[in-house]
């Protein structure tokens, strides 16, 4: 399954939250908030562009009055659960990257998968807090569907399920920095530190080689 098409990803999940029912029918073209107590509609959103439809109503997290409710597809959208109002978004048109399946809410932080990167975002705010490539020298991996389980976060892709710990992205990170630095030494030693830890013996030799012969 695609997961940047619209038109293969099913049914939209509802979401309840303190007496409001948001909901996003795949068959209509609005985004409603309902009460749920009475069934009067508190507020609508018109959906965007066919090509950017919402796909995911992710929860709502901190912000504005009581709470945004944050949703995705190709673009990345807040809005204040009691008036509607946009409070932020990152439009698929404003990065390289779209969103490629369902996120999901850490705390003050969205994890939002693209094709070839996990992102974190401040939900206060929607400023980008850090990009995590998925294609990297290690492995060639894509974004998909995510979740957190047991200190993880896993990565369900087209073709299979990816899991992520600690050391994992931080094995990202470094991967990273080393592409955007000429001073490769110290992060070098940390990776093969990583590795070592982990008991990747094999993987931590190429780094730690690479360091000595740079010193």
């Amino acid at each position: 399954i695609d997961q940047s098409d619209q038109t293969k990803q099913g049914l939209v999940p509802p979401m309840f939250h303190e007496g409001l029912l948001f909901v996003a029918p795949n068959d209509g073209n609005r985004l409603w908030c309902i009460e749920a107590d009475s069934g009067r509609v508190r507020w609508q959103k018109p959906q965007p562009a066919r090509g950017d439809r919402w796909r995911h109503l992710l929860g709502v997290a901190a912000g504005g009055g009581n709470g945004q409710l944050i949703v995705s597809g190709n673009s990345l959208r807040a809005f204040d659960v009691e008036t509607g109002r946009e409070t932020w978004k990152i439009l698929a048109s404003e990065t390289t990257e779209r969103g490629y399946g369902r996120g999901v809410l850490a705390g003050n932080t969205v994890i939002w998968p693209t094709r070839e990167a996990i992102q974190f975002v401040d939900v206060a705010t929607g400023q980008a807090i850090r990009n995590v490539p998925m294609n990297t020298p290690d492995a060639a991996e894509t974004g998909g569907n995510l979740t957190i389980a047991g200190g993880m976060l896993l990565v369900a892709q087209p073709e299979k399920l990816v899991a992520y710990g600690e050391y994992s992205l931080l094995k990202e990170r470094l991967h990273q920095k080393l592409s955007t630095t000429s001073d490769k030494v110290g992060l070098l030693y940390q990776l093969a530190e990583i590795e070592a830890s982990t008991g990747e013996l094999e993987a931590m030799i190429k780094p730690l080689r690479t360091a000595l012969q740079s010193d």
